[in-house]
């Protein structure tokens, strides 16, 4: 058993139906194993963090930071350790965070403990897709924009398998679809079966919930599996488009 200090937001508000709760419980289960087995870093994240700049003073949010290889690639590129901050739902890979020396902060998505433009940019990888309902996904967006600065950035990533994937994944029985975008996705822990939920997000419905909080989308591409999207807070112009 880990014991440790961490931040707690007590006014959190975890996702509003049930299949939030199975999701945290499924990453409290499997924390020391995803530590393992995700070890690498997202490639696109690793540019991101590059072109920031003033590195030693750059206030950094990872949100949904799962158990931390994002902050350690940060710390390799120049990030100072004390500035980088990890923030996510689920106690057991927060432990895993605290041990490599970051800021672990216990809280919601939906309702972030920290001041209006409070950081100099944000990671969100792997994280948005967890909401199944456009209102939370659009609630969880609009709190990233709140707490970074004007003229920050902030990379999304989420799940946009191809199609061929996809039907290979559910013959072997790992996706179930709940609906033509919302399915449970199998993980697999010493014979154990653990679930967790997904929103599989198309580029029309990703660009629209990041514009509608109030983000200048400067980039939306796609990399193996996953839609990307830069984007920025109160500018008029980024990579060449007019707000």
């Amino acid at each position: 058993m880990h014991c440790f200090k961490i931040f707690i937001c007590f006014e959190l508000v975890f996702f509003s139906v049930e299949h939030s709760e199975e999701n945290r419980k499924t990453y409290n289960s499997i924390s020391e194993d995803w530590d393992l087995r995700r070890r690498s870093f997202d490639m696109k994240a690793k540019e991101f963090l590059q072109r920031i700049p003033n590195k030693t003073e750059a206030k950094i949010a990872d949100v949904g930071c799962g158990t931390g290889r994002h902050l350690e690639l940060a710390v390799s590129l120049g990030f100072k350790t004390n500035n980088l901050f990890g923030l996510d739902f689920s106690q057991g890979q927060l432990a895993l965070v605290k041990e490599k020396g970051f800021n672990p902060m216990l809280c919601s998505m939906l309702s972030l403990p920290f001041e209006d433009g409070f950081f100099d940019a944000a990671l969100c990888i792997a994280s948005l897709h967890h909401f199944l309902d456009y209102q939370d996904q659009l609630a969880a967006c609009r709190e990233i924009f709140r707490v970074i600065k004007p003229g920050s950035s902030v990379l999304f990533s989420v799940w946009h398998p191809d199609k061929k994937y996809v039907a290979e994944q559910e013959r072997k029985g790992k996706f179930s679809f709940i609906t033509e975008k919302k399915a449970i996705v199998t993980y697999t822990k010493d014979g154990c079966k653990y679930k967790r939920h997904y929103f599989f997000f198309g580029r029309e419905g990703f660009l629209k919930v990041l514009m509608e909080a109030g983000f200048f989308v400067g980039e939306l591409t796609k990399s193996g599996g996953n839609l990307y999207a830069e984007a920025r807070k109160n500018v008029k112009f980024f990579k060449g488009q007019a707000e």
